[in-house]
C-alpha cells in the first residue's frame, strides 16, 4: 500500500505527501510505531490521538491521519486530513479486504464469537496460512485494524464481527464483504442498544447481505428468530447445523464428562466425528459444531478437523479450568451476558459434582430496561445449579439475591469489591476444597480476583 493507496480509499486531503511513499502499517497507538507506519488520530474518551501526532511524526511515521487541527504539527508534515478516523479507517479496510484473494469467513452470534473463530482458525490452519482478529477485535475499530493486519498472502481470514448498537453490522459487513457468512446463536445480549431479541436477530442477520455474490452461509437452525431474520437471497447457498436434533445437514451432541472432560459426537454428511478439544462444557458443543461445519464445507476432512480443533487455544479468561490442589477455579471473567452466564454456570455444576460450588458472579452491562429482570434470573440460575455460597461484584446486586433467595439459595449474594473482602469470606470457609466459577461483565474486573485466590492457595 502507498500513501497514494490511502488518499483514494478514505478521500483524505493530503498535505506534505511524497509520491510513492510505501505504508508498512497502520496504528492507533503512537507507542508503537515504526519507520513507514501511518498514526490514525483517534479521539476517545479519555485520550485523544491528535495530541499524540507529533510524537507518531518524531517516530518515523510516514503520515498521521486527522480529523482536527494539528496546532503541535509544524507546516511541512506529512497528514492526511479526514472528515471521520473511524469511518475513514474502516474504509480503508475495506480497500484492503477487496484486494485479497483468499477467503473471508465473518463469524457473528451473542455468545461464543472468539471461541467459533480461534476454533475454526485451527483447523483451517492445519493446511493453508490463516489469519483472524487480534483476540477479540471485532468491532467497527478491531475489524479493520484486524484487516489490515493482514499481510494478504493468507489462504483464510477468519473474521469476527461483534454488534452492541443498531447499524453496527451494516459498517462491519461493509468492511468484510465476507465469502462465508457463520452464525451460530442468537441470545438477548446488548438489549439496550439492539432492541430486544429480535432486534439482536435482525442485527446479526445483515451479515448475510454482505456475501459476495454465490456466496456460503451456515446458520444454525436452532434458533427461530435468527431464520425469520435471514434476509432472502437466491444467489446464496445456506447451510445449517443443529445441537437440538433440528432438521440440519450437520449435528452435533453432548456425551456428559468423562475424566473431567467434555465428550462431543458430532456428524457432517453423515460421517461421525468424536473431537476431543480439552473443554469441559456442554456450551461448546455449539461452538465446536459450527466450526467443524465451516471447515467440512471449505474442503476439510474428518481428520484434519479433529486435529485442528484438539490444538485450538482460547483468549485468557474464557472458561479457562484452573486445579489447584482440592480446588478448582473456573476463569471466565472475560464478558457476561444472559445467555453466557446461564451456560458458565451449568458448565460449572456439572463439573464441581458433588463438591461445594462457589460463585463469583457480578454486573452484566448494557442490558437496559432487561437489567432488572436479568439479572434476577441470574440469581435463580444461580440457585438452581446448586451453587452454595454466592460473592458478587456490582451495583444489581439486589436483584439477583432476590432471584437467588426465590429458587432456594441459602448462602449470599455476598457483596465483594476488594481483595480483602474476598480472603475475610475465603479464610472463613469450613471446607478445603471445591469449585469456584467466577464470571461478570468485563467492567468488574473479576480476573484480579482470580490472581488474588490463586496466589491464597499457593501459599
Amino acid at each position: 500500500m502507498r500513501l497514494q493507496d490511502v488518499v483514494q480509499a478514505t478521500g483524505a486531503e493530503g498535505e506534505a505527501l511524497r509520491e510513492g511513499t510505501e505504508v508498512r502499517n497502520v496504528r492507533i497507538d503512537s507507542r508503537q510505531i515504526c519507520s513507514g507506519d501511518i498514526f490514525v488520530c483517534l479521539p476517545g474518551e479519555h485520550t485523544d490521538g491528535h495530541a499524540f501526532a507529533q510524537d507518531a511524526l518524531q517516530r518515523g511515521a510516514a503520515a498521521v491521519m486527522a480529523q482536527k487541527p494539528l496546532p503541535r504539527v509544524g507546516p511541512g508534515a506529512p497528514v492526511l486530513r479526514v472528515g471521520d478516523c473511524l469511518k475513514a479507517l474502516g474504509d480503508l479496510g475495506a480497500w484492503w479486504r477487496d484486494r485479497f484473494r483468499g477467503t473471508v469467513v465473518a463469524i457473528t452470534g451473542s455468545a461464543g464469537k472468539t471461541s467459533v473463530k480461534e476454533l475454526l482458525a485451527s483447523i483451517l490452519s492445519q493446511k493453508a496460512e490463516t489469519a483472524r482478529n487480534y483476540k477479540n477485535w471485532n468491532n467497527r475499530l478491531g475489524v479493520p485494524l484486524s484487516i489490515l493486519g493482514c499481510s494478504g498472502r493468507e489462504r483464510y481470514w477468519v473474521m469476527e464481527a461483534g454488534v452492541n448498537q443498531t447499524g453496527e453490522m451494516d459498517e462491519l459487513a461493509r468492511i468484510l464483504r465476507p465469502d462465508m457468512a457463520l452464525i451460530h446463536n442468537v441470545g438477548l445480549v446488548h438489549p439496550e442498544g439492539l432492541g430486544g431479541l429480535e432486534g439482536v436477530a435482525r442485527e446479526k442477520a445483515k451479515l448475510v447481505r454482505a456475501v459476495r455474490e454465490k456466496g456460503l452461509v451456515v446458520v444454525s437452525a436452532d434458533y427461530p428468530l435468527l431464520t425469520s431474520a435471514l434476509p432472502e437471497r437466491e444467489d446464496l447457498r445456506t447451510t445449517r447445523f443443529s445441537c437440538m436434533g433440528g432438521q440440519a445437514r450437520y449435528q452435533g451432541e453432548y456425551l456428559g464428562l468423562a475424566d473431567k472432560r467434555g465428550s462431543y459426537r458430532l456428524r457432517l454428511d453423515g460421517v461421525e466425528l468424536t473431537p476431543d478439544p480439552g473443554f469441559r462444557a456442554e456450551f461448546q458443543l455449539e461452538n465446536i459444531l459450527a466450526a467443524a461445519a465451516a471447515a467440512w464445507e471449505l474442503g476439510y476432512r474428518s481428520g484434519e478437523i479433529e486435529a485442528g480443533l484438539a490444538r485450538a487455544e482460547l483468549p485468557e479468561h474464557r472458561n479457562k479450568v484452573i486445579r489447584m490442589g482440592n480446588w478448582t477455579l473456573i476463569d471466565d471473567c472475560y464478558n457476561a451476558n444472559p445467555v453466557s452466564v446461564r451456560c458458565a454456570l451449568r458448565s460449572a455444576g456439572e463439573l464441581s459434582g458433588a463438591s461445594p460450588f462457589i460463585a463469583f458472579l457480578g454486573d452484566m452491562y448494557e442490558m437496559g430496561d432487561a437489567a432488572e429482570t436479568a439479572h434476577y434470573e441470574m440469581g435463580r440460575e444461580a440457585a438452581l445449579q446448586g451453587v452454595e455460597h454466592l460473592l458478587y461484584s456490582g451495583e444489581l446486586i439486589h436483584h439477583v439475591e432476590r432471584g437467588f433467595r426465590e429458587a432456594g439459595g441459602l448462602d449470599g449474594p455476598h457483596p465483594v469489591e476488594t481483595g480483602e473482602e474476598l480472603l475475610r469470606f475465603w479464610r472463613g470457609l469450613p471446607f478445603s476444597g471445591g469449585t469456584v466459577l467466577l464470571k461478570a461483565s468485563r467492567g468488574c474486573r473479576l480476573e484480579r480476583f482470580v490472581q488474588i485466590l490463586q496466589e491464597e492457595l499457593t501459599k
